[in-house]
């Protein structure tokens, strides 16, 4: 897949922005500028693929997708795209403390996108860490 840039930086900020707000998303450490610089990292990855068209707010589906670079393929399977849709609430959080490092993170995403664990395994490089911004993004 080839990857560009199809907007400015301030154009995929109004995007992420309103992203926010279709999803009710409150970040006091935004509000009261307060963002650790994990936070700020995690951010940036997000407007950076914002502005390759690799995350977006679909309309007719209600919910955050995220398109892979690297399609992944388990079992027959193959996900081109991952869509979050599904809120962490502490009853879900139960089960994923009861992993641990790269397990929870990999719980959390099955619950929060729907897609299966085991095609998770296969997520790597860019589309990974596009997916953590994602995941941290859309559960605040």
């Amino acid at each position: 897949m080839a990857i560009e840039v199809i907007m400015e930086k301030e154009q995929a900020q109004e995007v992420y922005d309103e992203i926010c707000k279709k999803l009710d998303v409150i970040d006091l450490d935004t509000i009261c500028g307060d963002e650790d610089e994990q936070a700020l990292k995690m951010k940036e990855k997000m407007i950076q693929a914002i502005r390759c068209g690799l995350v977006y707010f679909d309309n007719d589906k209600n919910c955050l997708i995220q398109k892979l670079i690297k399609p992944l393929e388990s079992g027959g399977i193959t996900k081109e795209y991952l869509e979050y849709r599904n809120r962490l609430t502490l009853k879900s959080m139960h089960k994923v403390n009861e992993a641990n490092g790269m397990k929870s993170l990999q719980e959390m995403l099955a619950q929060v996108t729907g897609a299966g664990y085991n095609i998770l395994n296969w997520i790597t490089g860019e589309d990974f860490r596009i997916a953590q911004s994602c995941l941290g993004f859309y559960n605040k």
